[in-house]
């Protein structure tokens, strides 16, 4: 009798032990954000909303207003620097700075000291992941389509 006992807590102690195991070992699991990395942007496209249809595409430069491939820097820690932009305040070239947060539904929020805070939903495929924007000034309305891929 004593042998059954005994057999049977040290096979249940067992199963707690095991169980106990697999659950530290899934909480010491961090899975990263996929848009945090370095990527380089290696499609940029515009066109002009005209009376509700897409006018003509514009290929877009793909380098910085220094001449460099376009960089953008996405940090674990919440941050983001981007290649560098002309500022068109004092046509000096600078980086973009700022923050970024996953708010979820595959959305993603940036802000900027030198722009406002916007949304963008990225469209992640393999190691790159395409953008999709509109933006309305004083000339209409523009649809930008974005690509970058993993550096």
């Amino acid at each position: 009798m004593k042998k059954t006992f005994l057999i049977a807590t040290l096979m249940l102690s067992s199963l707690f032990i095991s169980c106990n195991s697999d659950d530290d070992n899934k909480s010491e699991q961090k899975v990263l954000d996929p848009i945090i990395g370095e990527w380089i942007q290696t499609n940029f496209t515009t066109n002009l909303i005209i009376n509700g249809e897409e006018g003509p595409t514009n290929v877009e430069d793909l380098e910085d207003c220094e001449g460099n491939d376009f960089i953008l820097n996405i940090n674990e820690d919440g941050s983001f620097k981007s290649g560098k932009i002309e500022n068109l305040d004092t046509g000096e070239c600078d980086f973009q700075l700022g923050s970024w947060k996953n708010i979820g539904d595959g959305k993603y929020e940036f802000s900027g000291t030198s722009f406002t805070t916007f949304i963008l939903t990225p469209e992640f495929v393999g190691n790159s992941f395409k953008l999709e924007t509109e933006s309305t000034d004083e000339d209409g309305t523009q649809l930008s389509r974005i690509t970058y891929s993993k550096k």
